[in-house]
């Protein structure tokens, strides 16, 4: 639990208190997108190199390869899980809204793992041949980050220049978007919210000015696009 803390604590204190994005609660909203970016992360970088890691045990013994990526699998939900757990339990968020929220939430779950899995074992077998793989994927796994609305909002920030141009399909191609954007929605709750930096004036008073953190969508439009990831 103490890395992933750390992490969050860094990225609050420079993306919440520094640059001021103008969340409310951010730490919570950065908190979901978090859970679902250290899946990925540690699961994809600790996969790539670990036929080559392993390659005395594979010389040795003849078993389907794919396992060794696999099981890199293990460590992460286990974290994740209990990550989860004290989300869930924080006093200043209500709890997940209703059954159909959760059950998008565990197609999301399974999305994740299925997508991360077959991206490991791909990657393992390609390293296995260009050895470079394995300290490339971290250049690309960074590039990833920021093309994940982890520290800013997709909706506030990303979607109105895209929907300008109308190719925001092109930021949905990443499959990690919309699992990250079903956590965000089942855990930060809210979709609007009042910006703590913003103000507008209105008959002579400055008020907060109102915020579209995330998409507006029902439930259903989250399970129609999660399912995909999953299948």
């Amino acid at each position: 639990m103490l890395t992933p803390s750390l992490f969050l604590a860094i990225y609050w204190l420079v993306f919440g208190e520094v640059l001021k994005n103008g969340i409310p609660n951010f730490v919570v909203y950065l908190f979901a997108g978090m859970i679902v970016w250290n899946m990925f992360n540690t699961s994809l970088s600790t996969a790539t190199g670990v036929i080559v890691v392993r390659s005395g045990l594979v010389k040795k013994v003849s078993f389907p390869r794919e396992i060794l990526a696999l099981a890199m699998w293990v460590p992460p939900p286990s974290t994740s899980s209990s990550s989860s757990g004290c989300l869930v339990r924080t006093p200043a968020r209500p709890a997940l809204s209703g059954l159909r929220l959760l059950l998008v939430t565990a197609i999301a779950f399974l999305g994740l793992y299925l997508f991360t899995a077959a991206l490991a074992i791909l990657m393992s077998a390609i390293t296995v041949y260009m050895r470079d793989m394995e300290h490339f994927i971290l250049i690309i796994l960074q590039l990833w980050f920021f093309l994940s609305p982890v520290v800013y909002s997709y909706e506030h920030s990303i979607a109105p220049k895209l929907h300008v141009w109308g190719v925001a399909w092109l930021y949905f191609l990443n499959p990690i978007t919309l699992i990250m954007l079903t956590f965000q929605r089942a855990f930060y709750v809210a979709t609007t919210a009042p910006s703590t930096t913003q103000t507008v004036v209105v008959h002579g008073h400055a008020v907060p000015l109102t915020l579209q953190i995330l998409p507006s969508w029902p439930m259903s439009t989250y399970f129609y696009l999660t399912w995909p990831c999953s299948a």
